[in-house]
C-alpha cells in the first residue's frame, strides 16, 4: 500500500482474474473478481476503480472477450503502399488480387461492377467465361473481413448484375 499526495491509500494487487456471476457486464459495467495473493494486504470490502493495463496492453482481442464488450470500432483504413487493409485495430491479410478487387470496389463507392468488368479490370485479360475468378475472390475477401466487423458487409451483391462497396 502506498498514499499519494492526498494522503488517500493506493493499492497494488498481484492475483489472478476468476469468473464471476457475470452481474457487471450484464449491468454495463464489466467488474473483475481478483484472487489475490496471500501475502498481499487488501483494503475493506468494496467496489474500487481499477487500472487492467497489462492485459489490454498485451492482447485487446481477448480483453474484449474477456469482459464481454463488443467491438465497436470498425472503421476501414486501407493502406495502397502496404497492400494493408485494417479494420478497428485489427490487420486483415488479403492476397493480391483480393486486395486490388477490394480497393477497386471502395474507390468507387456508388458503382455497381459487373463480374466481367471486375475480371478484366483486375487481371487484364478478356473474361473468356472465368467469372468463378471473381465470384470466388468476393468469397475469400467476405471470409476475411467477417471476424473483424461482425454485423457490416463490406462487399454489397446486386443481385443479377454484380458487386458494388457498402459504405454504409
Amino acid at each position: 500500500m502506498k498514499e499519494n499526495s492526498n494522503m488517500e491509500p493506493i493499492y497494488t494487487i498481484t492475483g489472478t482474474v476468476v469468473h464471476g456471476r457475470g452481474i457487471g457486464k450484464h449491468v454495463g459495467t464489466p467488474t473483475a473478481n481478483i484472487e489475490a495473493d496471500e501475502h498481499v494486504t487488501l483494503p475493506e470490502t468494496g467496489v474500487y476503480v481499477a487500472k487492467i493495463l497489462e492485459q489490454v496492453a498485451t492482447d485487446r482481442l481477448s480483453a474484449r472477450k474477456f469482459w464481454g464488450l463488443k467491438q465497436t470500432n470498425c472503421t476501414l483504413y486501407i493502406d495502397v503502399k502496404r497492400h494493408c487493409v485494417t479494420i478497428g485495430e485489427e490487420e486483415v491479410y488479403l492476397s493480391a488480387k483480393e486486395f486490388d478487387v477490394f480497393y477497386m470496389l471502395y474507390l468507387s463507392p456508388q458503382t455497381t461492377f459487373t463480374k466481367e468488368q471486375i475480371y478484366e479490370k483486375i487481371w487484364h485479360e478478356p473474361t473468356n467465361n472465368h467469372l468463378h475468378a471473381v465470384e470466388n475472390t468476393i468469397f475469400q475477401i467476405r471470409k476475411r473481413l467477417k471476424p473483424h466487423c461482425k454485423g457490416h458487409e463490406y462487399i454489397k451483391t446486386v443481385i443479377g448484375y454484380g458487386y458494388k462497396f457498402n459504405s454504409d
